[in-house]
């Protein structure tokens, strides 16, 4: 097989040689710019000053909150802590982020590093890009000017790249990498170190400024909302602690007829006191009208409470209101006073009682025992006087009710047979000894009291 002829390659100029780390004639470009402890120390710096600067934006949301809500429970805690941030500012960090500051303006980042653009000029990137790869001993690309020349014009086309970081992506590699590297590289550890100072240039650009006189006056502000709203706070406390200690007072009051009740486990179910008084012997019960079933109810326990303004339905409804005054079960099952006209004779009578005597009128309410409050003293109009006799036994007398209108004692006077007095009362029937003609007995509604 016969070989085939190449083709001929013009000869060429050998390729610029990159300086060796050690040659003793570095270009004056590829000098450097800062020292790389002095830059290292800087970053270390700035990261204190960064934590801080997060701690201080932490404390200005909390701040801004504590604003909005003074009344939070964690208000005074938040302004505590912001005062005590501000005060160690002043004493650590108030002179740090100035010296970062000056450093960073004279040292790291110089305004003459910049275009009118404020990127980085060429002679900048160039230098930097030039004492990057003469720290490589083994940095001998086949076209050094296109190497240096290219990476240099890729750096150039990042957005925002600082000195600093230009720098620090520089001392990165040259830390990490144990031979040149490709542009990607570079731009890759650029990338990395813009990340890093984001927040440490931040910081000291914001600390530097009066931006920290901001924060403290809102907390001013904020400490004179939190003061208000602990004042009005404090005022409605004392205004609730005073409603509570009259409203115990209401509640405390000895229940009585018309009083509203419920129960504390059931504050919706309202009852009116139609009773004068407890009716059970050491349980404290009450005959009530029930605005549930709109009937009578007996109540009564510990769980029992009167009801106050302000309560659930506290106001007596108005058809209860209209009971009361006219529903023939309220009246009679309310507690008789002296001068009533009741009646033994009720449906509930024991039957080994005694025959009832009928109607009568309350003469007396006294004291039994200790366990009652409310027995009776009647005179019968049969003429028995009955004694010790309890609400329970009687049942109250109303008007059109047979023996409702007289009772013995009483002055009356007939139309015909002129003035008497009333001797007994049988019903409707009542025994009258006039004192014109003597004893008659009468109808009671052909008579009518005596003036």
């Amino acid at each position: 097989m016969s070989k085939q002829k190449l083709p001929t390659i013009p000869p060429q100029k050998p390729p610029a040689q990159l300086p060796a780390a050690n040659s003793s004639q570095l270009p004056a470009v590829a000098k450097a710019t800062h020292p790389v402890r002095a830059l290292k120390d800087f970053a270390a710096q700035a990261d204190d000053l960064a934590e801080h600067y997060g701690e201080l934006q932490k404390a200005r949301q909390n701040i801004r909150s504590v604003r909005q809500t003074p009344i939070d429970a964690n208000a005074q805690k938040h302004l505590d802590e912001a005062g005590a941030l501000l005060s160690r500012h002043d004493k650590n960090f108030r002179g740090l982020a100035k010296e970062l500051k000056l450093a960073l303006n004279n040292r790291f980042s110089p305004d003459d590093a910049y275009d009118d653009d404020y990127r980085l000029t060429e002679e900048r990137v160039r230098a930097a890009i030039a004492l990057l790869l003469a720290s490589f001993p083994n940095a001998n690309p086949g076209n050094s000017e296109a190497y240096v020349g290219m990476m240099v014009e890729e750096v150039m086309a990042e957005d925002d790249v600082s000195l600093v970081v230009l720098e620090s992506a520089c001392s990165q590699i040259r830390r990490t990498s144990k031979f040149p590297p490709t542009t990607a590289e570079v731009i890759e550890a650029i990338r990395v170190q813009a990340e890093l100072w984001e927040p440490r240039l931040d910081a000291i650009h914001f600390c530097a400024r009066n931006a920290v006189g901001w924060i403290r006056d809102e907390l001013n502000a904020a400490t004179e909302l939190v003061a208000a709203a602990t004042a009005e706070r404090e005022e409605r406390a004392r205004i609730a602690a005073e409603k509570k200690r009259a409203d115990d007072e209401l509640r405390a009051q000895p229940l009585t007829f018309g009083a509203r009740v419920s129960y504390r486990t059931q504050p919706f179910k309202m009852y009116t006191i139609i009773s004068e008084n407890a009716a059970w012997s050491g349980a404290g019960g009450f005959l009530a009208w029930s605005d549930e079933t709109n009937d009578t109810a007996w109540v009564g326990g510990p769980e029992l409470q009167r009801a106050i303004p302000g309560d659930y339905f506290f106001e007596t409804p108005a058809e209860v209101r209209a009971k009361f005054a006219t529903d023939p079960r309220v009246q009679r099952k309310r507690r008789p006073v002296v001068g009533d006209r009741v009646t033994d004779d009720i449906d509930e009578r024991h039957p080994l009682d005694d025959p009832p005597n009928g109607a009568g009128t309350v003469v007396s309410a006294g004291h039994f025992d200790d366990d009652y409050d409310d027995v009776f003293t009647i005179q019968f109009d049969n003429g028995v006087l009955g004694v010790n006799i309890m609400a329970c036994q009687l049942r109250r007398l109303l008007p059109g009710e047979a023996g409702f209108m007289f009772a013995i004692g009483d002055r009356v006077a007939h139309g015909k047979l002129g003035p008497g007095t009333v001797e007994s009362v049988d019903g409707n029937m009542v025994a009258v000894m006039f004192d014109a003609v003597g004893r008659k007995e009468v109808v009671d509604s052909f008579l009518e009291r005596a003036e």
